[in-house]
């Protein structure tokens, strides 16, 4: 038998262990989720964790009263396995799933079983402070796990680790030897397992990834911090070039070419300042660097994740043409880089640091101090006076993400008007342009008004970039490495109807800010992707959460208790309140830290670490506190909580210009304090709770610790990017003064039920502010009464490269088409764009596949043909007329030009001619002849090009302009990339028509082709077959 000292300690070594995996697992399945999915959804994994542990508290609860022996045992085994499960599970189950999200919680069920086994049987102080100990140790662990061992690796190694566990519990019961025996060899097997594949790289979570578009890809280098991972692949054994992978998307393409052949480049105009000094946020791979080094000998650059940089001076050499050479590299986050230095520049460029690139799948509210309007105010403070900022912004093919676009180029208006700038569209050039199928905004914001000159040579480059293949013949190498298409979206003096001109100008309608939340970016609320007033991502997570919570209490509420619920109800709300208010405060010390420290490895470690660990050392200091230093230290705790509160964020901004070695020990010592006194209270009521001979509720008090710690994530989101940072904290003093006060009313029965109605009253109106926020938003955005218009497939097939594209090189090549016409609905009309065809012939000519007849699709949408008020015929092809007699009691639109066209043509076309003469008798038939509105918003246009009388249709919607194009453009690449269609009648007209529409519609994602999929992708679908244009999610 084991004497109980031993078998005390092993416990608490059990709780160590537990508490360290805990962060680590944390750490390790968010970097895994931030690779596979988005930004919330890593960030919930905090949440699921704790949520997890808290779980495992009632199993831990119900098992002892059970009295179900080594339960906790045969748990703690189970770790390592769950560990292993999540990693192998990852790519085949959508990591947005509550399926996914619960086999993420099954580790953390054990790790909540142990330690609540560990708080019931061993001293409250101690214990927290040994779990406190563990996790702060884990903190500081993960980033030389992650640099050494990169995410899969370390978590073989960590499931290894969890093996201790297993083997401690053992030790503290029965001490089975041969269940000893078996652990140690797992442990040894997973160990060496782990050295193998970190040598040999068999398994690699992002070729796993990558390998669904490349399979015959080769990861070459891979790196990982905390800063994030970064990836080196080939895509094919033979690829010349490399692509590298940042957190398992692509970012940049590695070349071992010269500087002198990057010069003509969209990111960055060559020919507007003469030898200017170039300051580069996010270095990334060689791209920029070298288009930079090929125009200016004074670089400085900033690059916030150190293996970027270590593979990029060393390893990758040979591959990038030494493309860091030269350039003044600096190792930092780049908002407290322009904050400490006092250098002058006559370029910054934000090429690698996207805003739209933080989340894969979908936009997601992650902080963007880079983008705020106090950080571009500081930007331009660092310009000279014929200085500029330029941005590239991705936009992934996806027409949500402009939204952030817009955000950005607001808080760029907002911070010039405020400071005195009259004519914020006079500073900015924006333009679009395409590599491969990657698609970008490049928005250009100079100190000074640009000058006719200025502009000149912008378009100048541009004309250079658009022909690099020409400009180059004769050389013996291109001048650029991009051969793309620009497109221009804004420039100063010039009438452009685009969104993005609209919003630079103040020209855009307040219900369209409204409806996509739209509001300046600031520090306090640095969320650049949040662009939904319904924050629809963040109170999902917060929703996911809350019903796992509800599902944990009813199960709390179904177990039989040997306790009076009544006299224990003040001790839950306590240790309760407690967890949430210290994960808000968390919370709110790592947003404000960060700015400070710049670096998210040494921001995480130091924060959380010393957070934890001071927290643990004042559970030890006060082991033999009575009430009064209880409350004393309460007292204190709120001063110093008030304390951080009215702390300016200009002071946390004035201590960035300190040494590191000073911010760092001025961050330790103040969080330090903090952090000691708020590991007080928990320790302190799990004593009482014993004291009173209730040993059977530690469990539960940790549950219901752990679980209103589980809520306090998304809670602290949505607060955040409702009310702000700031405002969010305020909420977590509140919350510890509820503490205090229940904790100092005990003594009176009378005065403890009257607080805790009003604390379950606070706490009420706390948890369900974000859900009455979101109906009260519901409501408050105006009905949209514009137009709404709706694409409808009503077929699909092959075409011929050299038919869709003028001058194709690729004759035998094929491409994806679909057939479609479009509705426009609004007030009392019903508008047909075109009719589709029902011929036999032309079904076979053109292989349509999956056809459905136009009528029969338009009742899909609760439409029949005598419901149908207008018909827009965009020009007379068969796929756009041929049904125009199932409408007879539609008026149509026609151009003159196409109905004189019209009557010269013979066979299928007599019978549509018909038609329309009989149209013309009932006087239902209107030709046009040029622009004219036929309802208001919705304006018709003569183009030509791809027929003499081609028309397209403008309807102006509350998003901006919707230009149905129909066969202007047949896909969205004759649009990027200004290549008239390949049948088109006017060649010349045709591109001049792509031209006006990049000049009137709200975005190139509004300027809607004639037969592309792709549209039935982009837009929401409303039923199959049918789509509806909007940028709404």
């Amino acid at each position: 038998m084991l004497n109980k000292e031993k078998k005390y300690n092993w416990i608490l070594f059990s709780g160590f262990c537990s508490a360290f995996l805990f962060l680590l697992i944390e750490i390790f399945f968010y970097r895994l989720l931030e690779i596979f999915s988005n930004y919330i959804t890593s960030n919930s994994i905090i949440s699921i964790g704790i949520l997890g542990s808290a779980f495992g508290g009632i199993i831990f609860f119900y098992c002892e009263k059970k009295n179900l022996k080594n339960v906790t045992l045969i748990v703690s085994f189970f770790i390592p396995l769950s560990i292993l499960l999540v990693l192998f599970s990852i790519n085949f189950i959508q990591a947005t799933s509550i399926l996914f999200a619960l086999i993420l919680m099954i580790p953390f069920i054990g790790i909540g079983c142990v330690l609540s086994y560990v708080y019931k049987f061993c001293d409250s102080h101690i214990s927290y402070f040994i779990i406190l100990l563990g996790s702060a140790l884990g903190v500081l662990s993960a980033n030389f796990l992650l640099k050494n061992f990169f995410e899969e690796n370390s978590i073989f190694l960590v499931s290894a680790f969890s093996l201790l566990v297993a083997f401690s519990m053992n030790n503290a019961s029965k001490a089975n030897k041969v269940f000893n025996i078996f652990i140690v060899s797992l442990f040894i097997f997973l160990t060496c397992f782990t050295i193998f594949n970190k040598n040999l790289d068999v398994f690699n979570i992002i070729k796993w990834k990558v390998q669904q578009q490349y399979r015959r890809c080769q990861i070459l280098f891979s790196r990982s911090s905390l800063a994030g991972r970064y990836d080196i692949i080939k895509s094919h054994p033979l690829e010349k070039y490399l692509l590298s992978y940042e957190n398992g998307m692509y970012i940049d393409t590695i070349m071992d070419s010269v500087p002198e052949i990057c010069k003509i480049d969209p990111r960055l105009p060559y020919n507007l300042i003469k030898h200017p000094k170039i300051l580069i946020m996010g270095l990334s791979g060689d791209g920029i660097t070298k288009v930079a080094r090929s125009i200016s000998k004074s670089i400085d650059g900033v690059e916030i994740n150190p293996v970027v940089v270590n593979l990029h001076k060393n390893e990758l050499v040979q591959f990038n043409g030494n493309c860091y050479d030269e350039i003044n590299v600096k190792i930092i986050d780049g908002r407290s880089f322009i904050e400490q230095t006092a250098n002058i520049y006559d370029i910054i460029t934000f090429q690698n640091t996207h805003l739209s690139r933080g989340s894969p799948k979908g936009r997601a509210a992650s902080p963007e101090y880079l983008y705020t309007k106090e950080a571009l105010l500081k930007y331009f403070e660092h310009l000279s006076e014929k200085g500029f900022l330029i941005f590239e912004e991705p936009t992934f093919f996806n027409v949500t993400s402009e939204r952030s676009l817009y955000k950005l180029l607001h808080t760029m208006r907002v911070m010039l008007l405020e400071n005195g700038y009259k004519k914020p569209q006079n500073h900015f050039f924006v333009f679009h342009w395409t590599c491969n199928d990657s698609h970008y905004y490049q928005i250009i914001l100079k100190k000074q008004p640009f000058l006719k000159e200025e502009l000149k040579t912008i378009k100048k480059w541009l004309y250079e970039v658009d022909h690099i293949k020409e400009i180059s013949k004769g050389k013996e190498n291109l001048l650029g490495r991009i051969i793309t298409t620009t497109t221009v979206l804004h420039e100063p003096n010039v009438k452009y109807q685009t969104n993005i001109s609209n919003i630079i100008k103040g020209d855009i309608d307040n219900d369209f800010l409204k409806r996509f939340n739209i509001k300046p970016v600031v520090d306090d609320k640095p969320y650049m992707f949040d662009t939904n007033p319904r924050h629809p991502g963040i109170i999902k997570s917060y929703f996911k959460i809350l019903i796992l919570i509800i599902i944990l209490f009813l199960v709390l509420i179904f177990c039989h208790f040997d306790f009076e619920v009544n006299n224990t109800l003040p001790l839950f709300l306590v240790v309760g309140l407690t967890g949430l208010g210290y994960m808000i405060v968390e919370i709110y010390l790592l947003q404000r830290f960060e700015i400070i420290l710049g670096s998210p490895i040494v921001n995480f470690s130091c924060v959380v670490g010393t957070f934890l660990l001071s927290s643990g050392l004042g559970s030890l200091a006060s082991y033999n506190f009575n009430r009064e230093k209880l409350f004393c230290s309460l007292f204190i705790t709120i001063i110093i909580l008030f304390g951080f509160y009215f702390l300016n964020l200009q002071y946390f901004k004035l201590l960035i210009r300190l040494s590191f070695l000073s911010k760092i020990v001025i961050t330790i010592s103040s969080i330090g304090i903090l952090g000691f006194f708020l590991g007080i209270p928990f320790p302190y009521v799990l004593k009482i709770s014993k004291l009173q001979n209730n040993h059977a509720i530690v469990p539960l008090l940790y549950t219901s610790n752990a679980a209103l710690s589980a809520i306090a994530v998304p809670l602290a989101f949505n607060y955040t990017t409702i009310l702000g940072i700031r405002l969010t904290f305020l909420i977590g003093i509140v919350i510890y003064i509820i503490v205090l006060a229940i904790l100092m009313s005990l003594h009176n029965k009378r005065i403890t039920k009257i607080v805790i109605n009003l604390s379950i009253i606070v706490i009420a109106i706390f948890l369900l502010f974000p859900i009455v926020q979101q109906i009260f938003v519901r409501y408050s955005i105006k009905e949209d009464n514009s137009p709404k218009v709706f694409a409808l497939k009503y077929g699909e097939s092959k075409f011929k490269y050299n038919e869709v594209f003028w001058e194709a090189t690729k004759p035998n090549r094929k491409v994806d088409f679909s057939w479609m016409f479009w509705v426009i609905r609004h007030k009392n009309r019903i508008i047909l764009v075109d009719t589709g065809f029902e011929n036999e012939n032309l079904k076979q000519r053109w292989k349509i596949k999956e056809y459905i007849h136009p009528v029969s699709l338009l009742k899909k949408i609760n439409l029949t043909p005598d419901m149908i008020t207008d018909v827009i015929i965009t020009h007379i092809h068969l796929d756009h007329i041929e049904c125009i007699s199932k409408y007879r009691n539609a008026k149509i639109w026609i151009q003159k030009r196409e109905f004189d066209y019209l009557k010269l043509l013979t066979n299928y076309y007599k019978r549509i001619y018909s038609d329309l003469m009989l149209a013309k008798i009932q006087q239902r038939l209107e030709i046009v002849n040029g622009e004219k509105e036929i309802a208001p918003g919705i304006t018709i246009l003569r183009v030509g090009g791809h027929s003499p009388g081609m028309q397209i249709v403008k309807v102006k919607s509350n998003e901006g302009n919707i230009i149905i194009a129909s066969d202007t453009t047949y896909l969205y690449d004759n649009s990027y990339r200004h290549i008239p269609v390949g049948s088109s009648f006017d060649i010349k007209d045709n591109l001049n028509a792509i031209k006006k529409m990049h000049k009137i519609g709200g975005s190139l994602f509004f300027i809607i082709p004639g037969h592309d999929p792709f549209v039935f992708k982009a837009f929401p679908k409303i039923t199959e077959n049918v789509v509806k244009i909007t940028m709404e999610n």
